[in-house]
């Protein structure tokens, strides 16, 4: 009977050994997926990092968390690598054990690159992870090259084909199977509120939610769309979130679709410790984040000076490609509006963004993550969706019916925490 493979006993222990760790790793990350509330949501905020990566939409493979998968295949390394499964299989471990090394490879391949080029976070235990597959796969395909020269003739071409259908198999069910949900909607309760309607108006022109707890004047606070609108939302947004920015197209549209009938409060909420005491210091090298007070104040200050074109400095603040220095925010501003003072009362912008921070503290009992959304009533859209489809049936959902042509059937690309 063939050897397990015909690598060298450290180098096949070493594969054991990641394979092993790799299996723990990936079935930690699975378990925390399931049971931590917090991670369930596509934001930015309340997960960076690894958590950030299993809150997106390619963080499963239909409903199947990918770090299943991994643990999964992982096993089936460790349990193929054992002299009890060649004596029990013969040359069929030999050439799961290569179908596994191409599927390791392009795993590492198509998830780092998600990671780097997609969603652009750092994710220490991913890339481990990656890094793994990449060790061990190319020593599994090192060692099918030398056993198919050994003899086992047919034994890469058939594992390739094996392998290759799975990968395929893999992408095509991430690119075009049903997308996960990326968003949390809430109810909540504040104790001891008195029971009036959520989004109501009052005489002097403010309005509350969450039963009269959270009460905003809608002239002392940025608004897009008409102020007098029958549906107000309260939106709360970091200019350097990206998967704020992906809720930002979807509300333009429903604002340009159904004209007349809702409007967003922008309530700058900046997740940079600078200003904001509720979140942890990030690492030294780290940038997610930074600038976002500087971004937030120049908004309000703009505001302030020139409300009506502030619209369009918002809409480029949320558009422009990250990282957006404040800089160029100025300059934006300084374009739009050429010789208006940016001297808002910087204590009442400090005030403003200590407000919008306090508030979205108050509605991040079950998730901290950015963007949310006040609908009506105690109802909170936490994170973004997955497609503007979605978005626009949970506004169907809540508020009397949109006109069907109105619902766009095109979704955007995947958000970006």
């Amino acid at each position: 009977m063939p050897p397990v493979f015909p690598l060298a006993l450290p180098l096949l222990w070493l594969v054991r050994a990641l394979a092993l760790l790799s299996c723990l790793a990936a079935g930690w990350l699975t378990v925390i997926k399931w049971i931590n509330p917090r991670v369930t949501v596509a934001g930015c905020g309340g997960s960076e990092g690894c958590a950030t990566l299993l809150d997106s939409r390619w963080s499963n493979w239909f409903s199947i968390p990918v770090t299943l998968l991994a643990a999964t295949l992982w096993l089936a390394v460790l349990l193929l690598t054992l002299p009890a499964a060649n004596r029990w299989l013969g040359r069929t471990a030999n050439q799961l054990l290569a179908a596994s090394a191409l599927l390791l490879i392009a795993g590492a391949l198509w998830f780092g690159t998600l990671m780097v080029a997609v969603e652009k976070i750092w994710c220490p235990w991913c890339a481990a992870l990656h890094l793994s597959a990449l060790g061990a796969g190319t020593l599994l395909l090192f060692a099918s090259w030398r056993a198919s020269r050994q003899g086992e003739a047919g034994l890469l071409c058939a594992a390739g084909q094996a392998g290759v259908a799975g990968a395929a198999l893999l992408i095509l069910g991430q690119l075009f199977g049903k997308l996960p949900d990326t968003h949390r909607i809430t109810t909540e309760n504040p104790p001891a509120a008195p029971a009036v309607p959520a989004m109501a108006r009052t005489a002097a022109g403010s309005v509350a939610f969450l039963a009269g707890t959270m009460v905003f004047a809608i002239d002392e606070v940025p608004v897009m769309g008409p102020p007098d609108a029958p549906h107000v939302f309260a939106g709360f947004s970091d200019y350097t979130c990206t998967a704020c920015r992906s809720q930002h197209s979807d509300l333009k549209a429903l604002l340009k679709s159904v004209p007349d009938t809702y409007a967003v409060m922008i309530l700058p909420t900046p997740l940079d410790p600078a200003c904001n005491p509720n979140v942890a210091i990030p690492p030294a090298n780290s940038t997610r984040h930074a600038g976002a007070c500087a971004l937030a104040r120049i908004a309000l200050a703009f505001w302030k000076a020139a409300p009506a074109q502030f619209p369009a400095l918002h809409d480029f603040l949320m558009t422009s490609p990250l990282p957006l220095s404040p800089e160029s925010a100025l300059a934006e501003a300084t374009r739009l509006a050429p010789g208006i003072p940016l001297e808002a009362d910087a204590a009442w912008i400090t005030d403003r963004i200590a407000g919008n921070i306090e508030s979205w503290r108050l509605l991040s009992s079950e998730n901290t993550n950015l963007p949310k959304l006040v609908l009506r009533d105690d109802v909170v859209l936490h994170g973004s969706t997955a497609n503007r489809a979605r978005f626009f049936e949970i506004i169907e959902e809540t508020f009397p019916p949109i006109p069907a042509d109105s619902i766009p059937v095109s979704t955007r690309p995947p958000s970006k925490p």
